[in-house]
């Protein structure tokens, strides 16, 4: 079955019960539902087919086109403000992609000459070592 949102009192009609005591059941949670913003309760009845009749689903729905038509439009602009901003972003975020190779190859080519330049250092403080100790053991 599927299951329809309703008012209080169109499901008080469906279900033969007073609105009030659609109210009690949803508060008791024996009814599902929810509230919207203006703190109006609605409920989800299960509707056989034979019970609902269309005119009677149909006054739900109209009274909140306006509210579903104004939210639509809203999260339209807002998704075409987002598109706008992507678009502007774009050419900056392939800027910023270029930039960072290349700083990743100055960075690998500083860490070569650093290297080279330590083992350059190493080199040359090892080369009087060996020769003192050549001259202390009388080699020199």
């Amino acid at each position: 079955m599927t299951k329809v949102r309703m008012s209080l009192a169109e499901a008080g009609a469906v279900l033969g019960i007073a609105p009030n005591s659609v109210r009690s059941r949803y508060k008791a949670g024996k009814l599902s539902g929810e509230r919207d913003n203006s703190g109006r309760i609605w409920v989800w009845i299960d509707a056989p087919g034979s019970k609902i009749s269309k005119n009677s689903i149909e006054p739900v729905f109209e009274g909140n086109k306006a509210n579903f038509e104004a939210d639509q439009n809203w999260l339209q602009k807002r998704l075409d403000l987002a598109e706008a901003e992507l678009a502007e972003l774009r050419p900056r975020v392939a800027a910023a992609e270029a930039e960072v190779t290349v700083l990743r190859d100055a960075v690998a080519d500083a860490r070569a000459d650093r290297d080279a330049w330590r083992d350059q250092a190493q080199g040359l403080v090892q080369a009087p070592l060996q020769r003192k100790r050549w001259v202390l053991f009388g080699r020199g």
